[in-house]
């Protein structure tokens, strides 16, 4: 949104989110700019916060709406102010702190997930749209760099959005001796009251949620193009707040896509709770199979493409499955078994709709998986590659509505057991297993699947004479990729693919 002008690209026929956006438009009241010009720069309110960051001896959070000149005020600040040197600027991507460097241009800039990974120093820490910035990462920053500014927009779809602020800044609060809170409301690269920033903050539900629904409504499941505006703006508020990574193609997603739902808890006139379904598959037999070698991808079907390719079971991709995309609730319900009494609620619904198996997938945390556990669910797939923003490993699970689709989960099952008991117990997998460790061993041989979700197959079967590896290169799983190059005696990551590919052909 540079100059006043916005362009959008819109599908040939019509949707409920492009008329949500033509209604909203519409909606929009025929009122004056009271600006007539642009704003002297820096104003008046971004001197006086300037000033205040000069202070080197606190820990600022700014935390403004989009185009106030945030990023602006932290890059004067840094490059006026005595003594505040050597500093440096990290953001979700550099192109995030192109005016901040703009205006302190002999900053150094670092990565963030660099910085994450060094040793610390004593250099000072700035941070710009920190809320892109995954919330454990931005902790261990600023414990281990002395930290001086953040700054970031909360209000839009930027990363952690308004969880950000509530999260870390309690955390702050708690963990430094003096944290000083700042905003800036005026906005600078438009003049106030502007339509075109009224438009997105109501058409995307950027704008705060109302109290309570005007709208009489009962607990259960909706699609979003059905809900009343009161009862889709609270519940994608809560969306909001609860997950990062958020993008308007959320809610475009909700409004047009026929297959995603949402549960409702309603309490006193209000969405305490919500949780986005999604009704996936059933693929037919060709396009598993086609899925199972890697040769497609087949959009909204997660569950059963990870079930096909990743653990080779195409049979499962015919099924019809029900998956819990997100559940939030809000701050105050939580620890009320509020989410468990919605799982039983979707288990229901999915039932009397003949879904065959329901199922989610997410980062594994221990006690989030021990949530899921509680309600039926069970671990069916653990990566052995770390998320690079959640800094977990990926898990998938299932929990099967009828007996003869849990009988065919049952050698699965087994298998989430040994990946996990090797992964974090260090328990080596044994050939209890081979079933189907030798269906991703024989994927892995044919270049189906790559070496990483090969691994805990590989250690099924590491004690054979006939390979170059032992149980000695598995015994610790986070270093077992290093133990194999040297065993190997290669560099890479690729080489070490192709060595390994050629050992285990021996076995099949």
């Amino acid at each position: 949104m540079a100059g006043g002008e916005l362009s959008l690209l819109i599908p040939l026929q019509p949707t409920p989110a492009l008329k949500r956006l033509i209604d909203c438009w519409q909606a929009i009241p025929e009122a004056e700019s009271t600006d007539t010009v642009p704003a002297r720069l820096p104003t008046v309110a971004q001197q006086h916060l300037i000033e205040q960051l000069r202070d080197t001896e606190t820990v600022h959070i700014v935390i403004a709406p989009r185009g106030r000149g945030k990023s602006a005020c932290l890059g004067t600040a840094l490059a006026t102010t005595k003594n505040a040197a050597p500093c440096i600027v990290t953001a979700p991507r550099k192109a995030n702190a192109q005016v901040l460097l703009k205006h302190a241009p002999d900053v150094q800039f670092v990565a963030w997930d660099t910085l994450v990974r060094q040793t610390s120093t004593n250099e000072r820490l700035i941070i710009d749209e920190a809320a892109g910035i995954p919330l454990w990462a931005i902790q261990r920053l600023v414990k281990n760099y002395p930290t001086w500014m953040l700054a970031t927009t909360v209000d839009g779809y930027e990363g952690c959005g308004r969880g950000f602020a509530v999260h870390f800044v309690e955390w702050a609060k708690r963990s430094f001796a003096k944290v000083s809170l700042h905003t800036l409301e005026a906005p600078l690269r438009w003049l106030a009251n502007d339509p075109l920033e009224h438009w997105l903050n109501q058409s995307l539900l950027l704008s705060p949620a109302p109290e309570q629904l005007t709208h009489q409504l009962n607990s259960g499941v909706y699609h979003a193009s059905d809900l009343p505006e009161c009862a889709l703006h609270q519940a994608f508020e809560l969306l909001l707040e609860a997950h990062y990574q958020s993008s308007p193609n959320d809610l475009k997603m909700l409004l047009d896509e026929p297959q995603q739902y949402l549960y409702l808890h309603i309490e006193n006139k209000v969405v305490a709770a919500v949780a986005w379904i999604a009704l996936e598959g059933p693929l037919s037999q060709a396009l598993a199979t086609q899925v199972q070698l890697g040769k497609r991808r087949p959009p909204g079907n997660l569950l059963p493409q990870s079930l096909s390719y990743f653990l080779q079971s195409p049979d499962l991709a015919t099924l019809h499955w029900c998956r819990v995309s997100r559940i939030a609730v809000q701050q105050g319900k939580r620890r009320q078994r509020i989410a468990s009494d919605m799982l039983n609620a979707i288990r229901s619904w999915a039932k009397s709709n003949q879904i065959d198996a329901l199922g989610t997938s997410f980062g594994y945390e221990p006690g989030l998986a021990q949530f899921w556990k509680n309600n039926g669910y069970r671990l069916v797939r653990l990566s052995s590659k770390q998320d690079r923003v959640s800094a977990r490993y990926a898990s998938l699970w299932v929990s099967p509505l009828t007996p003869q689709v849990e009988s065919q989960c049952v050698p699965l099952y087994e298998w989430g057991d040994a990946q996990y008991q090797w992964w974090f117990d260090q328990q080596l997998p044994t050939k209890t297993y081979s079933a189907t460790a030798n269906k991703l061993l024989r994927a892995f041989n044919q270049y189906i699947l790559p070496l990483d979700s090969a691994l805990c197959a590989i250690a099924t079967v590491s004690d054979n004479g006939e390979l170059r590896c032992s149980p000695a290169d598995f015994r610790v799983p986070e270093h077992t990729i290093e133990s194999l190059k040297r065993t190997y005696a290669v560099d890479t990551f690729k080489q070490l693919s192709a060595v390994l590919r050629s050992d285990i052909a021996k076995l099949l």
